[in-house]
């Protein structure tokens, strides 16, 4: 087995086109992990209650520091307003943190603002909505978090895509307490003929949906069906086009190369397109591509590539490039 990048060079040909040996990772230097200690991040809450129960659990916001902190917190108000009914009337608690944090910052805010001694334990959020991209909230903050609370992040280019996002998280609730529908579970590896998609498609596509569909036989998986679109003749950029815009609620993972940039990429186009998935030969889905279209309505996307929730301050091969280098 192999070690392979799902990961496209700007004119989509994969940029690791033969894996390196598995045995690499055993030899290879690795980047030194702190403690969770040092920082504040270990948590001694129960976790006994019901996670989704917002009266027990919380949900907050952190937004960056300043006044577009303050301008994206009032942008998803009807979202807090909604979440403040669910908790019984208590508001949920909007957090400022600075933009760029290291791990070790991020661990020091954890400790000092979020688990400030002036917020009762039982009002801290457990829920907790990041607003903003990671030049405002660094991902290094969020990784962090993430480890001792339910964190995630929206990020729009401008206040309309958070107000949009809002009204249609709070029509899909209106409509499943109007009437619940189990929503699907849909499954696509985009077989390009590359070794990462194969390799991801043997190693973790294929058992993924053997186990989901044991599950949902057992009735432990809370899915109304188990789709796999690869089975379903879906190859095209087209064919997953018309899969998604089904308006049955559903759950979609998906393995593809992410897209990424030559040298030569302006930063604003560099910035549109990196981590478009890409479908081979050029062919990628872009998130223009899906905005103003029917995408899993009522829905979700685990979309597994390389840069797909973004891209990072540095890279985490970093430790591995330099050990390589004095090696020479």
């Amino acid at each position: 087995m192999d070690i392979d990048l799902l990961l496209a060079d700007g004119n989509g040909e994969p940029v690791l086109a033969k894996g390196l040996p598995y045995g690499v990772a055993a030899v290879s230097a690795r980047a030194e992990e702190p403690e969770p200690e040092q920082f504040g991040l270990l948590d001694y809450r129960q976790d006994d209650k019901d996670p989704n129960d917002l009266v027990r659990q919380r949900w907050g916001v952190i937004v960056p520091a300043g006044t577009d902190g303050k301008r994206l917190a009032e942008a998803i108000a009807p979202l807090r307003a909604a979440r403040k009914e669910e908790q019984n009337g208590k508001e949920p608690i909007v957090f400022e943190a600075p933009a760029g944090m290291s791990a070790e910052e991020a661990g020091i805010w954890w400790g000092t603002v979020y688990n400030s001694k002036d917020i009762e334990a039982v009002d801290r959020p457990r829920y907790l909505l990041i607003l903003g991209d990671a030049d405002q909230i660094s991902w290094e903050s969020q990784q962090r978090w993430a480890s001792s609370a339910f964190v995630g992040r929206l990020a729009f280019a401008n206040d309309a895509g958070y107000e949009s996002y809002v009204h249609k998280i709070l029509a899909c609730e209106r409509a499943a307490r109007a009437g619940f529908k189990k929503p699907r579970a849909a499954f696509h590896t985009v077989k390009d003929g590359t070794a990462a998609t194969s390799t991801g498609h043997r190693g973790l596509m294929s058992p993924t949906i053997d186990a989901a569909q044991v599950g949902l036989k057992k009735n432990d998986f809370p899915a109304s069906a188990i789709v796999d679109l690869n089975e379903e003749g879906v190859a095209s950029l087209d064919d997953f086009m018309r899969a998604v815009a089904l308006h049955d609620p559903t759950l979609l993972f998906s393995i593809s190369h992410g897209l990424g940039s030559t040298a030569e990429t302006p930063k604003d186009e560099q910035r549109r397109m990196q981590g478009a998935m890409s479908f081979g030969r050029g062919v990628k889905l872009t998130a223009e591509d899906v905005a103003n279209k029917p995408f899993l309505p009522g829905g979700a996307w685990f979309f597994f590539a390389c840069f797909s929730a973004g891209t990072p301050s540095y890279s985490a091969y970093q430790h591995w490039l330099a050990s390589l280098k004095t090696r020479g």
